[in-house]
């Protein structure tokens, strides 16, 4: 459990200091490289809004792991809603993504570290963690789906 924790806030202070840097960015900017972060479990890289915003549909599987209420207001486009909590439930729903590339996010980090530990540990390789979170892709003027639209 401890590991758990401490896996949850690395996570979201590298959330933190990078969700500075995205925010000082342009939305022209060019695509910033994927860049490894340590996590308890091993490695989860991180991927920039833009270049997650530059791949074609389909080649990750975004998921969004904050509420349904949270998701249903604004999310990144072709994201699957997730929350954190439920997430071992349906990890069936999920095992012919194992090998990735796999996406994850939430506000601004604490969630997303979360599950990104749970993924690592049902044996998922190929995660990724959107830099900044929804804070970032918001702030970077990226597109937002809403429920309905």
């Amino acid at each position: 459990m401890r590991i758990f924790i401490l896996a949850a806030i690395v996570l979201a202070l590298a959330c933190d200091s990078s969700q500075t840097e995205s925010r000082t960015d342009s939305p022209s900017a060019s695509p910033v490289e994927v860049q490894p972060a340590a996590s308890a479990s091993g490695a989860v890289a991180e991927i920039a809004p833009q270049t997650l915003l530059s791949q074609p549909a389909g080649e990750s599987l975004v998921l969004d792991v904050r509420t349904p209420e949270e998701y249903a207001a604004g999310h990144v486009p072709n994201a699957i809603n997730i929350p954190h909590d439920a997430l071992e439930s349906h990890l069936a729903e999920l095992e012919s993504r194992k090998d990735g590339p796999v996406v994850v996010y939430c506000k601004s980090g604490r969630r997303a570290g979360m599950a990104a530990e749970a993924l690592t540990q049902a044996g998922f390789t190929n995660l990724l963690h959107l830099t900044g979170d929804m804070e970032a892709w918001s702030a970077a003027g990226l597109p937002v789906e809403k429920a309905g639209s």
